[in-house]
């Protein structure tokens, strides 16, 4: 038995192999004698899906590897599943973030409960995310909620890296402020920067297309969005030393 398991094994990633590199004989709506490779998988996520963004971190693509929510080294016969594969970054497909690893919960009865599936059941509807001083933490009061998202957390590190985009969002806002009221376009005045805040958010809401790190930037601008925001006043401070 397990040598015929390891032979089914070694047939089905090698389908996989074949069938995504050098394609399969059928198009995407299985018309016949035409081709269907990795390149289209890609291209047809891109289209539908915001190709400029990782639906795993909500960053840059950096062009995309085809993953596998589960890997084909342990579920062979899900190689070609389409619910099975996605266009992610390099770096969620990495060793140091998902790699090979297997987002099951096999001890349990109802092993999928545990976890977010990216189509079937993503995670951004499902969190929040809070900041304290430049670090970020994700969230949910529900505690069956809590638990899928700590085991996302864990399997693509996002605390950290997002702690690391939230520098940077910050940064480049920063200067965007210190641009504007260097050049007399807003003067550092508590209406001005919170009209300009205001403006800020209202452009990541009327994106047509979705652009990288919406949730971070997003999160970055409420933390000055109103007087009492945690950043605002910091904010403010830094605007005015602009013309000190």
């Amino acid at each position: 038995m397990d040598g015929i398991i390891s032979c089914l094994r070694t047939l089905l990633e090698a389908f996989y192999q074949i069938a995504l590199q050098e394609g399969l004989p059928i198009d995407s709506r299985g018309i016949t004698g035409r081709s269907f490779d990795r390149r289209q998988v890609v291209e047809i996520f891109e289209a539908e899906n915001y190709g400029q963004v990782c639906l795993l971190c909500d960053g840059d693509m950096n062009g995309p590897d085809v993953d596998h929510w589960l890997p084909k080294s342990m579920y062979p016969a899900l190689s070609c599943h389409p619910k099975n594969l996605m266009p992610v970054c390099h770096r969620c497909n990495s060793r140091e973030c998902k790699g090979e690893k297997s987002p099951i919960t096999l001890a349990n009865h109802r092993p999928f409960d545990d976890w977010f599936h990216p189509y079937e059941r993503p995670a951004h509807a499902n969190l929040t995310v809070n900041v304290t001083g430049s670090q970020v933490s994700l969230v949910n009061a529900d505690q069956e909620q809590q638990t899928p998202l700590n085991n996302l957390d864990s399997l693509l590190k996002l605390t950290p890296r997002w702690s690391e985009e939230y520098k940077r969002q910050a940064s480049h806002y920063l200067r965007q402020l210190y641009h504007k009221v260097r050049k007399n376009k807003i003067k550092p005045t508590t209406n001005e920067l919170l009209h300009t805040i205001s403006e800020w958010l209202d452009e990541i809401t009327a994106e047509e297309t979705r652009m990288a790190h919406s949730i971070i930037r997003r999160v970055v601008l409420e933390q000055v969005n109103t007087e009492e925001s945690p950043d605002f006043s910091a904010w403010l401070q830094r605007a005015e030393d602009v013309l000190a």
